[in-house]
């Protein structure tokens, strides 16, 4: 869903190839996946963190992103998955998705 370079274009080496296979796999049962957002670093997990705190508060911020250095994100084993229905966007319907 993005271009150019960008941390969240990445991952480690063994969560890349899962996704390939995961998309491969998706992809042969006529479903279009797309990567939203692999790696973050420590700054840009508290800039986000403390965006959903600014903007929509702390009960919503604790529910949706993880603390900064609490994020699975930063590991780089992590990326946020979706789907080609704008519902299904990183919304929690997706989990009942196809």
């Amino acid at each position: 869903t993005f271009s150019g370079k960008a941390e969240k274009r990445l991952l480690r080496e063994e969560a890349a190839r899962a996704l390939e296979e995961l998309f491969a796999k998706a992809n042969q049962e006529g479903i279009q996946l797309y990567g939203v957002s692999g790696y973050r670093s420590y700054h840009t997990q508290k800039v986000l963190y403390e965006g959903y705190v600014k903007t929509q508060g702390a009960e919503h911020a604790a529910r949706y992103s993880a603390l900064p250095g609490k994020s699975e994100h930063q590991t780089g084993l992590a990326i946020d998955v979706a789907g080609s229905d704008r519902s299904t966007l990183l919304e929690e319907p997706f989990a009942n998705t196809r």
